[in-house]
């Protein structure tokens, strides 16, 4: 809990550092970083820093991530993203049991490219691949379902893709 709540202090912080800058972007997509299939909003303190938030639905309800993203070369029409983020990095669900249904949180990172565009090179596609630091709470469930021979479940992949598609503002 004490680490949702600095993360939500560090954004706040990170907003008010923003705050009179008019760059950054908005993002419709898929992944850990849009909270699912969701949004992410992106502020632009400086060219090559992001500061974002991403809120969507993760398949059992509201999924979350706050972070930043270095971006090394924010001028070109491909742009190499690093990535750091906490929130929700995976979901255990399953028909007929319910009480297994849980969102896990946890650090992320990753890497990806931005692709702009040649008519518009504020609006750009994101694609990236994470590796999501899962909680020893999501290992112990993981390990307990498993060990229960009604249950057919198959453990998450350790990276995770992410695409999306930003407009700038």
């Amino acid at each position: 809990m004490m680490k949702k709540i600095l993360a939500v202090i560090l954004f706040s912080v990170s907003l008010v550092t923003c705050y009179g800058q008019d760059k950054g972007h908005f993002g419709l997509g898929v992944g850990l970083d849009y909270g699912g299939f969701g949004t992410k909003f992106t502020f632009l303190p400086a060219p090559k820093l992001g500061l974002f938030a991403g809120l969507g639905y993760n398949l059992i309800g509201l999924g979350y991530n706050l972070g930043a993203t270095f971006r090394t070369a924010p001028d070109n029409k491909v742009c190499p993203t690093l990535t750091a983020m906490y929130g929700y990095n995976a979901v255990i669900k399953l028909s007929g049991y319910e009480t297994f249904e849980k969102a896990y949180s946890g650090p992320s990172i990753g890497a990806g490219l931005e692709f702009h565009g040649r008519n518009n090179p504020s609006n750009f596609f994101n694609v990236e691949i994470l590796v999501p630091f899962r909680s020893k709470d999501y290992h112990d469930k993981m390990d307990e379902l498993q060990a229960d021979p009604n249950v057919e479940i198959n453990e998450l992949l350790p990276i995770t893709i992410s695409l999306g598609y930003h407009f700038g503002f």
